[in-house]
């Protein structure tokens, strides 16, 4: 993976200018001997690129790329690596992620029910004895080899000592018994509204839930909120982890919102 990707932390919207651009100024950084995704009209690939200040101010061979250097220009050999512009990214979850990673179990990546069994199992070994397991979606049946969602039998082998809640996106949740139990839950009645149990059969409920996204938020909401210090914790951890450790810059709209407000 080493030699497929470097990524370069540059607004899209930087312009890229065309090869040959003549600069009074020699560039601060000039990239050589790579593969850059001008992201232009003719969807180009350079050898090279020179930058100034916050500008990208020519792009082109190496060769001549090289010609807008001064004595203090760093010049950087990518050595046939691929760079691209700093993509947006508009949907990340990376405050909810920050809040609830020590505090979710998280199946990203698990491609069969045993591994995402295994993973709750060993969330259950750490718990404090009679804590929530939560798996708060980012999965999908589909990545299992499977093809299926777990079962309530396969939750309560794995942590039967835990009240333990899977929610598949915003249209269904699992709860084992304990989990039920700490709910309130006995019956379709104890449901918030426009949620139902889902059965196994004619009659009997399979401990899955099904719902529109207000329902499915009800019973979200139901779960023990982390405390200070675990979203503190959390949010460190998260920002140093896999996806989100090439990510320069994130922001909010809420939260932005809200300190307009202040």
């Amino acid at each position: 993976m080493r030699a497929i990707v470097a990524i370069i932390a540059l607004a899209v919207a930087i312009p890229f200018a065309d090869v040959g651009t003549s600069v009074a100024q020699p560039a601060d950084t000039i990239l050589v001997n790579g593969k850059i995704l001008a992201l232009d009209k003719r969807s180009s690939v350079v050898q090279a690129m020179a930058i100034r200040g916050d500008s990208i101010i020519a792009t082109g061979a190496t060769d001549d790329i090289v010609k807008e250097a001064g004595a203090g220009t760093r010049v950087i050999d990518l050595g046939g690596r691929t760079v691209i512009p700093g993509l947006i990214d508009s949907h990340i979850h990376a405050i909810r992620a920050g809040l609830k990673f020590l505090t979710e179990v998280s199946w990203i990546g698990a491609t069969s029910i045993a591994e995402a069994m295994e993973r709750i199992r060993v969330a259950a070994i750490y718990a404090r004895p009679g804590t929530w397991i939560v798996v708060g979606g980012g999965w999908t049946p589909n990545q299992f080899a499977e093809g299926r969602r777990p079962t309530q039998a396969e939750l309560v082998t794995a942590a039967p000592d835990h009240p333990v809640y899977v929610q598949s996106f915003y249209r269904a949740v699992l709860l084992t018994p304990l989990g039920l139990q700490a709910f309130g839950i006995q019956g379709e009645r104890d449901l918030p509204p426009g949620a139902k149990f889902d059965h196994t059969g004619d009659t009997q409920a399979n401990g899955w839930i099904s719902g529109d996204t207000a329902a499915i938020t009800g019973l979200y909401t139901r779960l023990p909120s982390p405390s200070l210090d675990e979203n503190l914790e959390g949010t460190r951890r998260s920002v140093r982890a896999e996806p989100v450790r090439d990510h320069r810059r994130v922001r909010s709209r809420r939260a932005q919102s809200r300190a307009r407000r202040v």
